[in-house]
């Protein structure tokens, strides 16, 4: 497989780079798998400032179904928070977007709209580790069906651990436990 670093502008070394997977969605969790597994045996290094991005295709989505999406991502926002380690909370390039407009474009917001007409959601640290790397794609690509599915209706109402669970299918009782 050959490799190709990017630069990047928050990369602070010169032995730090970029990789960028450019997939269908039904492709990219195999591809990242591919990749890592080529890093690791590579020995790379993931520091805790690394970050693992995601950018959801909204090419042709409706402005009122984005605004949707980000109403619902503000209003669990803490959720999505709680999920990743302290080194991603408070991480100055995963910032909340609970201030921003109805379709955030700040870039260093954990989701936002991007110039490429995608969703960007840039909340997971990087990793080598084949099995976080896949399992988040997976959890995007399932979301990217529910932003492309018109007759899907985010919830907005109750605590923000329902609204999530909901979102995923599953009942936020059964989480609770």
């Amino acid at each position: 497989l050959p490799l190709r670093g990017h630069h990047d502008g928050s990369l602070a070394s010169g032995c730090s780079a970029e990789f960028k997977i450019l997939a269908p969605s039904a492709q990219a969790a195999k591809r990242a798998a591919a990749l890592v597994h080529e890093l690791w045996q590579r020995r790379a290094k993931v520091s805790h400032t690394c970050g693992l991005h995601v950018h959801i295709d909204v090419r042709g989505i409706a402005h009122e179904r984005k605004k949707e999406f980000f109403t619902w991502a503000r209003k669990t926002e803490s959720v999505w928070f709680a999920l990743m380690p302290p080194s991603r909370q408070g991480n100055i390039y995963v910032k909340p977007i609970s201030g921003e407009t109805d379709t955030p474009r700040l870039h260093y917001c954990w989701a936002h709209v991007t110039s490429y007409h995608t969703i960007e959601i840039r909340l997971h640290g990087g990793s080598i580790n084949p099995y976080k790397i896949t399992g988040w794609i997976e959890a995007m690509r399932f979301l990217q069906e529910k932003i492309w599915d018109a007759a899907y209706v985010f919830p907005t109402e109750g605590a923000p651990e329902e609204m999530f669970w909901k979102l995923m299918g599953i009942d936020p009782l059964i989480v609770a436990r």
